[in-house]
């Protein structure tokens, strides 16, 4: 749908078509940044699919300026391809590197904006250990 949204406003005229290209430029950002949740919120909490759409759509909302962030770090293979020179130069690092380090800057983010909903990650040993037991 969005696709034939960006369609249909390529070839509308000047005012009208800032609109509807920003609707849409809106709507891919919601929908990537409902996808990136959905994904990682899957694997922590156990939701029927509706809830966890739900509870995506609140966290991409409510982490505007890090879903915002995210969906560039994901986005960024496409936009860096679109720059032939910068990827003549750095193509071993595009396909080598970058993947391990945004999945790595999402992991970070994504933990850091879960630490309230979920509390802080069980530590090795336990509180009550005794030579014992």
């Amino acid at each position: 749908i969005l696709f034939m949204d960006f369609q249909i406003g390529k070839n509308m005229a000047k005012p009208m078509n800032v609109v509807i290209l920003a609707i849409v430029v809106l709507g891919v950002m919601l929908v990537t940044s409902v996808w990136i949740y959905y994904m990682s919120w899957t694997g922590l909490i156990e939701n029927t699919v509706s809830e966890t759409i739900k509870n995506a759509l609140i966290l991409g909302i409510q982490h505007a300026p890090y879903s915002l962030l995210m969906i560039v770090l994901w986005l960024s293979p496409a936009i860096l391809l679109w720059m032939p020179e910068v990827l003549r130069v750095t193509i071993p690092l595009f396909f080598l590197v970058w993947p391990a380090i945004m999945a790595y800057m999402n992991a970070q983010i994504l933990a850091k904006l879960y630490l309230p909903y979920l509390g802080e990650p069980p530590k090795d040993e336990p509180d009550n250990w005794s030579a014992e037991q």
